[in-house]
């Protein structure tokens, strides 16, 4: 990860590589030499020609509003690539701090007999959609789209926070030929900014806009002008075991660090990680809400009964009343969006609000009990040594139980209590008391496992199966929430065009005794290869793996995999008369740090017993490993897919 931090000095100093920055192209102005794009990326289904953004600062009554615009020019490749045609723009819609988006614009220009034609963005292809209540997206859809296209657009989000400029993107998951951000400063706010994932620009300057002047409480100024800029960009070509696109994208991302008032008056935005923890632990949102909710507990809570039982009932009993009377609401935050008696008449709530509250609660029966803030990992990672309270988006739990630090989440009802949900499994997330600084490991190396077992009997129909499958940890939470118990809802996801799943055997346990595996029987006919007098058996019938999900030749990135995976199968067939075996697997057994894996046939009377498993020992593994895991992968797939042969007699 290359990451490189520095801070704006909005006149006090600035640096300039001196190298020129020009646009290739202007928004509604084209040519038939812009058609002729060769991308250096064989398999680009779409190129960006161009992707230019600028922030100004906007002086209101009230102090200042930044309006961030974009231009875009992409060219269409394939049929693949006309997605790239609709567009979203994400705004945030919370009271006084609403975002609003304009001025939205957009041509698509084809090449016909040496003649361009231009169809222009029409008005009743843009709309809004709700996300949340916090959060809406404007969209819109660019018309008469084709391979050969080049489509443009262009918009305005207008924001009254300056706390935090938009992170600007310079790499895409498709080619980009130039990329250019600029940002026009006023000297009242510095900032900080860290450039991801690469070491420099292609260029870079500052300068102080000298053109005009400006004036707020009497006090003249010039804008100072940031201007970056990177060409040629390959695409961002992610594939499995990725913790998210954010963490390593090359972008730019902005921190205010300072205010400096008129008056003079300057306040430290960005200090410390100490710093932040008592700001915290003082705001009324946070630390003092978490007072309050200890004062409001005894009205879901009977306080003083279960004060008197051991520790690990009170966690129990706390953390099942609070996800039985708050529903969470999908909003992501670190602040408490209402007051805990609000939270309690409501019955729902933001993740702040809830963990929050349960943090509160455990103190009242006398747990100790923190809030730790995290970034989940759709999100992005922390950078420890960056004090940026922008890296931060949710909240989970810390108590002390017994004497063991137990992580909890009270918005995830599927997940025990001592266990938090994968979104939030990201390396580490700091605790919030005053006492020190202190940062939580969220790493989860206990292994989920999921073993399947089958019983099979071969006849003139096919093959018929019985068949269960267990699952702890994380991979009952899966299924749990995407199976469930709904005969119908699991009836849809067996279903396989090889087999014909009898409906009537299908049969759940433990969907909601989440402390224990979930479990899944049922039964079905497989389909068998028959060749004269030989029938090919699949003794796994398609469970295991049939395509290796690393692709790449190599990996510059960690394999995160969230969670350490076992994975058992297990067959027993039954080997019909009048049969013999011809043709059986062989046998494999290997194990190192990092992996393991097992392939073994036992011969039992007419019972074939066929058993596999593998564990990928570690929940992360770094780059250098990638080309060990890839080989171990393909083993899966080879081993967990090899036939059985058997020969009429």
């Amino acid at each position: 990860m290359k990451l490189f931090l520095l801070v704006l000095f909005f006149y006090s100093c600035f640096a300039s590589d001196l190298l020129s920055v020009g646009s290739p192209g202007t928004y509604g102005s084209i040519t038939i030499a812009d058609f002729n794009t060769v991308s250096e990326d064989e398999d680009a289904d779409a190129v960006v020609l161009f992707d230019i953004g600028k922030s100004i600062f906007v002086q209101t009554s009230t102090g200042f509003e930044v309006e961030f615009e974009r231009v875009t020019r992409i060219q269409i490749l394939s049929e693949a690539g006309v997605k790239w045609a609709n567009v979203q723009i994400p705004y945030y819609q919370g009271g006084s701090a609403n975002e609003r988006v304009s001025e939205i614009s957009g041509n698509t220009y084809n090449l016909t007999n040496n003649l361009i034609n231009r169809s222009s963005i029409d008005d009743s292809n843009i709309f809004d959609e709700e996300i949340n209540e916090y959060w809406g997206q404007r969209k819109f859809a660019l018309q008469d789209v084709r391979v050969g296209s080049i489509i443009e657009y262009k918009y305005i989000v207008r924001t009254p926070n300056v706390f935090r400029l938009k992170d600007w993107e310079f790499q895409w998951r498709i080619p980009v030929r130039y990329s250019e951000y600029e940002l026009r400063a006023v000297p009242f706010y510095e900032y900080q900014y860290i450039l991801q994932g690469a070491r420099s620009f292609h260029s870079s300057r500052s300068r102080v806009d000298r053109r005009f002047k400006r004036k707020l409480s009497g006090i003249e100024y010039n804008d100072m002008v940031h201007n970056f800029v990177m060409k040629d960009l390959p695409p961002f070509n992610d594939e499995e075991f990725i913790s998210s696109i954010n963490d390593y994208i090359i972008k730019i991302n902005f921190q205010l660090s300072k205010i400096i008032y008129p008056t003079g008056r300057i306040e430290q935005i960005v200090t410390t990680w100490p710093d932040m923890i008592s700001d915290l632990s003082k705001h009324p949102d946070f630390g003092r809400y978490v007072n309050r909710s200890r004062r409001d507990a005894s009205r879901i809570l009977d306080v003083k009964s279960v004060s008197e039982k051991p520790e690990k009932d009170r966690f129990e009993y706390v953390m099942n009343q609070v996800k039985q009377h708050f529903r969470w609401n999908n909003f992501h935050g670190k602040f408490a969006t209402k007051t805990p008696r609000n939270l309690i008449r409501d019955g729902h709530g933001s993740c702040a609000d809830i963990n929050l509250f349960a943090v509160g609660a455990l103190r009242a029966v006398g747990i100790e009990a923190d809030p730790v803030i995290i970034s989940t990992r759709d999100h992005g990672l922390v950078y420890y040594d960056y004090p940026f309270s922008h890296f931060f988006n949710y909240v989970i739990i810390s108590a002390n139980v017994d004497g063991e630090t137990i992580l909890s989440d009270a918005t995830s009802r599927m997940v025990p209590n001592n266990r938090i949900p994968l979104k939030c499994i990201n390396f580490k997330g700091l605790k919030i008391n005053t006492d020190k600084e202190e940062w939580v490991d969220l790493i989860f190396e206990k292994p989920s496992e999921k073993a399947l077992v089958f019983n099979m009997s071969l006849s003139e129909s096919g093959l018929s199966v019985d068949a269960s499958k267990t699952a702890t940890e994380f991979d009952a939470v899966y299924y749990r929430v995407n199976y469930g118990d709904d005969k119908n809802n699991l009836l849809s996801q067996l279903k396989n065009s090889q087999f014909e799943i009898d409906e009537s055997s299908i049969e759940v346990e433990n969907q909601w005794a989440i402390d224990q595996p979930w479990k899944l029987r049922f039964s079905f006919l497989a389909v068998t290869d028959d060749l004269q007098d030989r029938v090919m058996i699949s003794p796994f019938v398609g469970y295991v793996m049939n395509d290796n999900p690393l692709k790449q030749d190599q990996r510059t990135y960690p394999i995160d995999m969230v969670y350490t995976a076992k994975r058992t199968f297990k067959s027993t067939l039954k080997i019909p008369e009048g049969y013999e075996i011809e043709v059986l697997p062989d046998n494999l057994n290997f194990s190192n740090d990092l992996f393991e894996i097992s392939y073994n046939i036992n011969k039992n009377g007419d019972d074939l017993v066929v058993s596999f498993s593998y564990w990928f020992k570690h929940a992360i593994y770094s780059a250098r490993d990638y080309g060990r895991l890839k080989a171990y992968y393909s083993e899966i797939v080879k081993k967990g897919n090899e036939n059985i042969v058997l020969k009429r007699i």
